[in-house]
């Protein structure tokens, strides 16, 4: 991509940062000079310098961890200091910026909050981290992310447990979105410079940004947690957007509902703005010429989920992604578990189709779904399929087999050509015959009101639509419909003991099994 800079391209502040031996010198060094062959670059290391600095304060030192922390009084001084400094050369560049130039800032603000020590400040004041939130954010944060061991195998100023600390805490960082840029430093310097070139290009090369990337996105809040960015404009990629939300609630379809008719009148313009969000490269990558991407909070902490379209706004991909440790960890488990279920599944069940997966991340085949008037119900279709992933996975003779593990009316989308069961990460290779079915309307029960406790309790002693539906699963998995109520009674302890009560969800899903189990044991 040539670097010749468009008319009227404002400038930008670029922090670069990072634990000690991820390379943040080195790439500001070929930053500055890539930036200089078409606008003014100013560097600056920590901060910008416009109160005095003290003398030993300007030394680099092989022991960041040396000195001993400040008091906490002097502390407090020593941050409100530094956000003044900060403030004001943040101030006194932008005139700098409006002309296009370019400002460099190594370590910057957010190294003070990751690792006070090297600042001598004490711990226990969170000063820095509540301050750090009023500044001006900058307008891409490049986070070095590598791991710790090789980190000590270049600099081994600080122990590995430090290191590892570092390390998730700017991965933390990195998963607020705080226009974060987050980029693999296991690989060479040049690699990682191309890398960072290739996602800032990405980021504010209006030339990209107006043949369809776009550089305007609506920031739509979420109920649960987070926001959804939407690209406002063409349109028809804000609507295919909406495929990213599946609302089985009435309440999330009425939401759904509102906000098609407010992308149709093109009521996005009203909401916050937002510059192309931050979302790892390989993502970046596999958004073709002219085309577009919204991406949402996930509903899980660390988890977001993106939706990849071309110039006609058509979907071309959904990808998943993990920041932190057990998110990783858990796109590992559901893609394994994806690869085993494909040829266990039977029609008109499937699972998402896998195009690419990679650490932290699984790329799929976008899915059609259709809306749903009653998720609650469970279709007989539906339960015979799911029953025949438990029946050809069954360990004899301890009668249990592969299990969902989530299985509920939010995890099952309606195709035309059937079923597809999405979100494998909690998947039980032991689980008992009955969980799967009983998981689905107990959770439809506790979270959508239905199937009312009547429908439920009569569907124990083999009677209506629902009843009839437990019996054909319980003759595929070749089990005694008999053993359906205590099956069901089991499943009430085991998933009672294992809810915690941290989300109004939970407490809702935790008092509706208590109630059942009240009313089981009044009958008995």
């Amino acid at each position: 991509m040539s670097l010749r800079r468009p008319k009227r391209e404002r400038g930008r502040l670029i922090v670069i940062v990072g634990p000690d031996g991820t390379g943040k010198t080195t790439l500001t060094d070929s930053l500055a000079d890539w930036a200089r062959l078409v606008r003014p670059v100013r560097r600056f290391h920590h901060r910008f310098g416009q109160l005095p600095i003290r003398a030993g304060a300007k030394v680099a030192t092989s022991e960041p961890h040396a000195r001993p922390a400040y008091p906490r009084w002097l502390t407090r001084i020593k941050i409100a200091y530094l956000f003044g400094d900060y403030l004001i050369g943040y101030l006194r560049r932008r005139r700098f910026m409006a002309r296009g130039g370019w400002v460099l800032l190594e370590r910057g603000w957010w190294d003070m909050v990751v690792d006070p020590t090297r600042y001598r400040l004490d711990r226990r004041v969170r000063l820095a981290a509540w301050l750090g939130r009023l500044l001006p954010e900058p307008d891409a944060m490049v986070i070095l992310d590598a791991s710790p061991g090789v980190i000590a195998g270049r600099k081994s100023e600080l122990p590995i447990d430090e290191l590892r600390r570092q390390v998730e805490c700017w991965r933390g960082l990195a998963a607020e979105g705080r226009r974060s840029v987050l980029i693999d430093a296991n690989q060479p310097a040049a690699a990682v410079f191309r890398s960072v070139t290739a996602r800032l290009e990405a980021i504010f090369d209006p030339v990209r940004a107006t043949s369809g990337t776009g550089r305007r996105w609506a920031e739509v809040p979420i109920l649960s947690r987070g926001t959804w960015l939407i690209p406002v404009s063409p349109r028809r990629s804000a609507r295919s957007a909406l495929m990213l939300f599946h609302p089985v609630t009435v309440t999330g379809r009425i939401g759904q509902r509102c906000l098609r008719a407010t992308i149709a009148m093109g009521g996005l313009s009203i909401l916050p703005r937002r510059d192309v969000p931050s979302v790892r490269e390989d993502v970046m990558e596999r958004i073709p010429p002219g085309g577009s991407l919204s991406i949402r909070a996930g509903t899980r902490p660390g988890r977001s989920i993106a939706m990849i379209m071309d110039a006609q706004g058509v979907p071309i991909a959904v990808a998943k992604m993990g920041d932190d440790p057990e998110s990783r960890a858990a796109l590992v488990r559901e893609a394994q578990t994806i690869e085993r279920v494909t040829v266990l599944l039977r029609a008109p069940l499937t699972a998402p189709r896998i195009i690419a997966a990679a650490d932290g991340l699984i790329v799929f085949d976008p899915i059609p779904w259709r809306p749903r008037r009653r998720p609650w119900e469970l279709p007989l279709d539906l339960a015979i399929g799911i029953g025949g992933l438990q029946d050809g996975a069954l360990q004899k003779p301890m009668k249990s087999g592969l299990g969902h593990g989530d299985f509920a009316p939010w995890n099952v989308m309606r195709t035309d050509d059937g079923w597809v069961v999405i979100d494998w990460e909690d998947s039980v290779d032991a689980a008992p015959p009955f969980d799967d079915v009983v998981h689905y309307v107990v959770q439809g029960h506790a979270l959508l009101g239905r199937p009312s406790v009547r429908e439920l309790l009569d569907a124990l002693r083999g009677h209506g639509k629902l009843g009839h539906t437990l019996a054909a699963y319980a003759d595929v998995i070749d089990r005694p419909r008999t053993e359906l109520p205590t099956a069901f009674l089991d499943y009430l302890v085991r998933s009672s003991g294992a809810i915690k009560g941290d989300r109004p969800d939970r407490i809702r899903g935790l008092a509706a099994r208590k109630h059942l189990l009240d009313l089981i044991e009044m009958r008995r």
